[in-house]
């Protein structure tokens, strides 16, 4: 889109009550050595069941807001459903306990757009994160950076993709903390072309131009 006035341009901040922050994730693993085609996860709590997948990779991280929902804590039960290279399925079963903290924390999120298949776009954003995001990182802060891609595209690439925008961004990040002499810790995820409770829809372009991005999370 095209503006006459300029001031269409400027980013606006709003402010959201948001309890589905990054860092809260769920992250479920197989094990190394297992040799599995995709795997499926069913959790069931109070809220009753939610299902997952299926997945191609041995790590994947979980959303528990819709869990929690309504709840202080929960016992739930995950059933894993494995798909070995044999044809073989194997079923487990975890069970585990969700407690929200009593405190709550506020965060400042930043996002920035990609072009298709580009992760070096970051530094189109460079003065920006070092200039007005980076200053507002504070020490005992917590310091979240992923990357999300669109759909399009080979799934492990995009993976791939997404791990090297964070990656470029947390470079630029940690460059400039370094300069002002503050020490803090700083996390890259890349979560691909998962759905994950940043994205927006993929079936529309505007969807998937949104999806070709970082975040970056300051949580205080």
């Amino acid at each position: 889109m095209v503006f006459r006035n300029q001031d269409m341009y400027i980013p606006l901040p709003y402010t959201i009550k948001d309890e589905s922050s990054i860092d809260n994730d769920m992250v479920f693993s197989i094990r190394d050595g297992v040799r599995f085609t995709s795997w499926n996860l069913t959790i069931t709590g109070d809220n009753g069941s939610v299902q997952y997948g299926p997945f191609k990779y041995s790590k994947e991280r979980i959303n528990p807001a819709p869990l929690m929902r309504g709840l202080q804590k929960g016992t739930f039960n995950a059933r894993i459903d494995l798909v070995m290279q044999n044809g073989e399925r194997v079923t487990e079963n975890l069970a585990f306990t969700l407690t929200k903290k009593g405190d709550s924390k506020n965060a400042s999120r930043y996002l920035m757009l990609f072009d298709y298949n580009k992760s070096d776009a970051i530094k189109t954003y460079e003065t920006k994160i070092r200039n007005e995001i980076t200053p507002g990182m504070r020490v005992g802060n917590t310091v979240i950076i992923h990357g999300h891609t669109d759909i399009i595209g080979n799934e492990a690439a995009n993976l791939t993709l997404s791990q090297e925008r964070a990656d470029e961004a947390k470079r630029i990040v940690d460059d400039e903390l370094g300069k002002n002499n503050r020490s803090i810790t700083v996390q890259a995820i890349g979560t691909g072309q998962t759905n994950m409770q940043y994205t927006f829809d993929n079936a529309q372009p505007e969807g998937r131009m949104y999806n070709r991005n970082v975040f970056v999370e300051i949580i205080e």
